[in-house]
């Protein structure tokens, strides 16, 4: 993420040496990467290893091993797949970018499907994944070199300064999604730790309908991310009215989002789930509340993510998500769903005041002013 917006900007800058030093220095890191991954996981995996840690039944250590080579290749080989797609955002094709990533998804599975019908070897349908994958990559790396041939992998130009440069931001990417991993499965852990299965089932539930508006919200922002990053390299003032559209469009969104799930929200579970499971007040606004104040600082916070300015809020972010899951394990035997609840309302309120914030101190500084 963090190299496909600086390669973005270089090339909109029209600085092309320095978005091939990306290039290849983003693909010397994760080259470095994948053989130190496949290197570990050759020495430390092994037949008996994966027989004392999982119940195979009736699958070998060997065929297990297998599985889980082929799909970790599969994981690594992605990495180059995105370093391609992300060439060809920075050429000015996200949507190209977009279609190659989903018709990945949907090529591997296919595979899958085609492989586990036609074979009971567990490892045959891993192969036939990473193949797929493989060929995926393959011919995305082809269109890339067809659009930009001046875009070529190697490792001439690699730079550790570009290298360094991009570390902080990835890191931060890395808390934010630690962040997210810790609001979004944390409540559930603690729900099966300290609660009933019932409080479980009624907590994840709700939380599916309740998050149709975040998934909304985040096709939304996925569509300016790369013109966020196009304009800051080419029209300032032109982004700052674009991501006043995208937040008043967001606004509306939210506005109609929070009146649908509070009138209707009792009648779509009933419905959905046969009146198995109902809405709980005050809990379930709390749940919309916390999902409307995340619709909301995501799309602020847009922006940064787009230029790489996003340090501070993914720190913060992952720091807000620790200290609202801590408060929720002592305050929920006492309080029960409300206390989950409460918990993401802090927590996504917190975060709609610092991102505003930040966005006042550091964008409108550094976007409005050439």
């Amino acid at each position: 993420m963090s190299a496909k917006n600086e390669l973005t900007t270089s090339m909109a800058s029209g600085e092309r040496s320095r978005a091939i030093s990306i290039y290849q220095s983003t693909f010397a890191l994760l080259s470095l990467v994948v053989a130190l991954v496949l290197a570990i996981l050759l020495a430390a995996v092994s037949p008996s290893g994966l027989n004392r840690a999982f119940t195979l039944g009736e699958i070998s250590g060997e065929n297990a091993k297998l599985v889980l080579l082929f799909l970790a290749g599969n994981v690594l080989l992605n990495q180059y797949l995105l370093l391609f797609a992300a060439g060809l955002r920075a050429c000015g094709r996200p949507a190209e970018e977009v279609i190659w990533n989903a018709s990945s998804r949907l090529a591997e599975g296919i595979a899958t499907v085609i492989s586990a019908t036609q074979s009971d070897d567990l490892s045959t349908t891993a192969l036939a994944i990473l193949m797929c994958r493989g060929c995926i990559a393959v011919l995305l790396w082809a269109r890339l070199s067809a659009v930009a041939p001046w875009l070529q992998l190697g490792f001439t130009y690699v730079s550790l300064s570009e290298v360094r440069l991009l570390a902080s931001p990835s890191f931060a990417f890395l808390a934010q999604s630690f962040a997210q991993v810790l609001l979004i499965q944390g409540p559930v852990v603690l729900l099966g730790t300290l609660a009933s299965p019932l409080a479980i089932t009624t907590f994840s539930t709700c939380r599916t309908l309740v998050r149709l508006g975040t998934t909304g919200a985040n096709l939304l922002n996925a569509t300016f991310i790369p013109e966020y990053t196009r304009l800051y390299a080419t029209d300032r003032p032109l982004l700052w009215a674009t991501f006043r559209w995208h937040s008043l469009a967001t606004t509306f969104m939210v506005a109609g989002y929070i009146a649908v799930l509070l009138f209707f929200g009792e009648y779509i579970l009933r419905l959905w789930t046969k009146d198995a499971v109902h809405t709980g007040y005050p809990w379930f606004f709390f749940m919309v509340v916390a999902s409307s104040s995340e619709m909301m600082w995501t799309t602020l916070a847009m922006p940064m993510l787009a230029i790489n300015r996003h340090i501070t809020l993914s720190y913060a972010y992952l720091s807000v998500s620790i200290i609202c899951l801590g408060g929720l394990a002592v305050a929920l035997k006492s309080f029960g769903l409300d206390a989950v609840g409460m918990s993401l309302v802090t927590a996504h309120g917190a975060m709609l005041v610092v991102v505003a914030l930040d966005v006042r101190r550091q964008f409108r500084q550094e976007i409005i002013r050439k």
